[in-house]
């Protein structure tokens, strides 16, 4: 079986076997992506990039597949190893900016989920706030504080350059913000059981 060449004496034959082992692969994965079988065709990518890390066509195979299973990030770099190795692709370049302009779009989305999510828990942390405080001047007489204006609205932020770069940089951020905010509502909801 080509599957276990591991242990035969001949280096002539194990080489061509492992060649033959990683073609069958590699047509495997084309076939796949004609039948949109995005996963599997990743996974036999994957067999043969663990043999020959610069195997052009799997890297460029691979990328494909992970593009249309929005893995951008991972998409990008099989892509970016892709046009690396092979600057004449047009094909492999194209496919590169498409998967950075995805990484970009899933980025933005990110960030404004983030940016909502956190305005949610300002305005509620603002609305308790001013209901304690207007429970301690409804117990003492004095009059209601005056609800809490809106915050000024964001400023536009600087163009960014082509570069994905920095957005491991948002996304640790983004992680670190989502795991506040899970703590923000878990000690709320311990709270309220409480």
């Amino acid at each position: 079986s080509l599957a276990y060449t591991g242990s035969w004496k001949d280096d002539s034959a194990r080489d061509a076997a492992e060649g033959l082992r990683r073609a069958c692969h590699l047509n495997s994965a084309a076939c796949l992506l004609k039948l949109e079988r995005w996963q599997e065709a990743e996974m036999a990518c994957g067999m043969v990039l663990r043999e020959d890390p610069g195997n052009v066509k799997a890297l460029f195979r691979r990328g494909r597949a992970l593009i249309e299973l929005q893995e951008y990030r991972e998409a990008e770099k099989s892509l970016r190893k892709t046009v690396e190795l092979d600057r004449k692709s047009k094909e492999a370049a194209q496919l590169l900016a498409k998967a950075k302009q995805l990484l970009r779009a899933e980025l933005e989305q990110s960030r404004k989920m983030l940016s909502r999510m956190a305005q949610g828990i300002t305005k509620s942390e603002e609305e308790e706030e001013v209901a304690a405080q207007a429970a301690a001047a409804a117990s003492a007489d004095l009059p209601p504080p005056a609800p809490p204006t809106a915050p000024p609205p964001a400023e536009a932020e600087s163009a960014e350059d082509d570069s994905i770069g920095g957005s491991g940089l948002v996304l640790l951020g983004v992680s670190a913000a989502i795991i506040a905010l899970g703590g923000v509502l878990f000690m709320r909801w311990r709270g309220a059981g409480a």
